[in-house]
């Protein structure tokens, strides 16, 4: 998760440059440099490097993660599930606070664009999907309109992370809890 959030906001590295951001060994990066790109979340740039020096990029796209972890998954499956959901939402977090302890520094029109919203509704399991799908649209049409462009191109452009949330809230209803679970969460890469 690490990687792929350094690819996506400093742009194409070496496994090199990306160690030394970690402090980790290069020989760790590069190994899950070439994990993420057997999955698809990274590829080499091949606008870059030379020889034996390999520069690695983020795929463009989003990562999703669907799903629930499941009692019918092996203890180490369930445990490695965990880690990635909590490393995936530990990395946002920090994104967040780092947007509250600098958005002061940033021009007022970035910072009065900003949002932080919490909505409460009162809807069905089918509703509550219709709803996903609809800012799930919005957002893939902002993606679409907005991707690749450089930044000659347009003046005043920043990176924005668009973040959202939605859950029911409460104690799951008691005939739920009984219910048979899916396979479990599963890493989703969209493009």
């Amino acid at each position: 998760m690490q990687l792929c959030d350094l690819l996506t906001l400093h742009g194409p590295a070496t496994a090199t440059q990306l160690a030394a951001r970690l402090n980790e060994s290069s020989g760790a990066t590069s190994y899950h440099l070439r994990q993420l790109e057997k999955y698809g979340f990274v590829e080499e740039d091949p606008g870059r490097g030379s020889g034996r020096e390999r520069w690695w990029r983020r795929v463009p796209g989003r990562i999703t993660i669907e799903g629930r972890v499941d009692d019918e998954q092996s203890p180490a499956a369930r445990d490695a599930t965990r880690l990635v959901l909590n490393e995936f939402n530990r990395a946002k977090q920090a994104r967040i606070q780092q947007w509250r302890d600098t958005y002061e520094q940033w021009p007022r029109e970035w910072a009065d664009s900003s949002v932080e919203s919490s909505n409460h509704l009162r809807m069905t399991a089918a509703e509550f999907a219709e709803l996903g799908a609809a800012i799930d649209a919005v957002i893939t049409s902002w993606v679409a309109r907005t991707r690749d462009r450089p930044a000659a191109e347009v003046a005043d452009l920043a990176d924005v992370e668009v973040q959202w949330y939605s859950y029911p809230v409460g104690d799951p209803p008691d005939e739920a809890r009984q219910a048979p679970r899916g396979s479990g969460p599963q890493p989703v890469q969209n493009k």
